[in-house]
């Protein structure tokens, strides 16, 4: 949308101003819906690691990358839609809407779960993720 590019383009422009530290202690406990986990330090440790030039790039590629939405009304295969609950970088609803378009699109949401369902509840997504693998891999068509 307008608005996400609008907010990358100050994303890039903080990072440049201020750096990469002082982003991720405002960005990453955003991610998160569950803000007390041990795994938002992990997540910290991870992303201090990112070079600012990395971090411009990637917020830039994000910013300007083009609408694919209507490739998933024509692709034919299993798609798998894992979305938090409680997600405020991508709105459960989008997502819905998402795999709605799809031609066959699963939707799974994670309960009480923001943006990184892979730290927040890690089990249920690994479970998700094997049953949707067995599932393609049972599937003639593919």
């Amino acid at each position: 949308t307008g608005e996400k590019k609008l907010n990358r383009e100050r994303v890039m422009d903080f990072v440049k101003k201020n750096g990469v530290l002082p982003f991720i202690e405002t960005f990453v406990p955003g991610l998160f819906f569950q803000k007390d986990l041990k795994n938002i330090e992990r997540v910290y440790e991870i992303a201090a690691k990112t070079p600012e030039n990395v971090l411009l790039a990637y917020t830039k590629a994000m910013r300007d990358r083009p609408d694919m939405t209507g490739f998933l009304s024509v692709f034919d295969k299993p798609i798998l839609f894992l979305a938090g609950e409680k997600d405020t970088f991508i709105a459960v609803s989008s997502v819905f809407e998402q795999a709605r378009r799809s031609v066959r699109g699963q939707l799974k949401v994670l309960a009480e779960t923001g943006h990184m369902g892979m730290f927040e509840a890690t089990e249920e997504s690994v479970k998700i993720l094997k049953d949707f693998s067995k599932a393609c891999f049972h599937v003639s068509s593919l």
